[in-house]
């Protein structure tokens, strides 16, 4: 269980929190990092904030030897195209920082690039022999016709890359070829990147946050059941405009094998993705009831009022927003060798 009684003493460690506004995934806005210090400041001697603008910011931040990174990156970059998705000139902040012996929050690369990129998640959990919606990838005009799809209407259509519903509306569900076509050329157009094509579920959909305390396996899942409204097709999908709009709710599960059942299957699919810490995992069942896996959110944002991740551990009893951050924080120190 998560420690909810932790010391009133301070702990004689420093903790940097990390933001920057050069990647475009701004995993942690500058008010949420403004919150995560305060709480970290009331419990640790010294909290500091890097916001990386630009290769200095970084080295600096290795000179100073903080015992944890509380990251709000997942990447960086300093040349014009290190924003861009297949750049090679990224630096995923885990993997730098630990290769200069400095602990850091979150996953680590391997299994952040598996969350970036939807379609080696779905691989992955295939290896894993974990249910995933049958899938292929399109791009405008790569089918001739209907009978060339290698799977059969209706489909689900979303980006390959993006998150927080980006690319996800009432046209995602396509029931035809002439659909398929356009929403397959709006993503390609709006957001640049090609299709995940999937076998539409029909069922309730769900979202998991999950702790790991990284040491002895154990791994506490908080399942909640999104329920977004109706669009004027009658179809309930988190859509961008569910999310940016707070249409959504996120409910408990009252029955209590339901809520295990989810749980596990989203534990077994964060192990699967090799991600540690924290993170959420999305999922949704079929017409019979049966679960499958949707994507994986490896560093969710924790914003205190809006953040899913918060709201799982709110719903489920395990942590109010306080006990979440400094439950991140011990991980990563424990992991870096230190003890609170």
């Amino acid at each position: 269980m998560i420690n909810k009684t932790m010391s009133n003493t301070k702990q004689d460690k420093y903790i940097e929190v990390v933001i920057s506004p050069l990647s475009g995934l701004n995993i942690m806005t500058p008010d949420s990092c403004g919150e995560i210090c305060n709480i970290l400041k009331n419990h640790f001697t010294k909290v500091e904030t890097t916001v990386i603008k630009k290769k200095a910011n970084l080295e600096s931040l290795i000179k100073k030897r903080p015992d944890l990174v509380f990251s709000g990156v997942k990447y960086v970059g300093f040349t014009k195209d290190s924003v861009h998705r297949e750049s090679k000139d990224k630096i995923w902040l885990s993997e730098y920082l630990e290769s200069k012996g400095i602990s850091c929050t979150a996953s680590k690369v391997a299994a952040l690039k598996l969350e970036f990129n939807k379609v080696l998640a779905k691989e992955e959990m295939q290896r894993n022999n974990i249910n995933t919606a049958p899938f292929f990838v399109a791009e405008p005009g790569q089918y001739k016709k209907n009978k060339g799809l290698p799977l059969p209407f209706p489909l689900f259509i979303k980006p390959i890359y993006e998150g927080n519903g980006k690319g996800i509306d009432q046209n995602s569900i396509v029931g035809n070829f002439d659909t398929f076509e356009k929403k397959v050329k709006s993503i390609y157009e709006e957001l640049k990147t090609s299709s995940l094509v999937e076998k539409y579920l029909s069922g309730r959909e769900f979202t998991v946050g999950v702790f790991d305390s990284g040491l002895n396996g154990e791994k506490i899942a908080m399942p909640v059941e999104l329920m977004a409204m109706p669009d004027e097709h009658g179809n309930k999908i988190l859509s961008i405009e569910a999310k940016t709009q707070d249409k959504e709710q996120l409910i408990f599960i009252q029955d209590a094998k339901e809520r295990e059942r989810i749980g596990e299957f989203a534990k077994k699919a964060f192990t699967a993705l090799g991600a540690r810490d924290y993170g959420r995992i999305d999922i949704r069942m079929d017409e019979n009831g049966v679960p499958y896996f949707l994507e994986g959110n490896l560093m969710p944002g924790l914003n205190p009022h809006k953040s899913y991740f918060i709201k799982t551990c709110k719903i489920n009893g395990q942590a109010n927003f306080e006990e979440a951050i400094l439950r991140i924080a011990e991980t990563g120190l424990k992991r870096g060798g230190m003890t609170l």
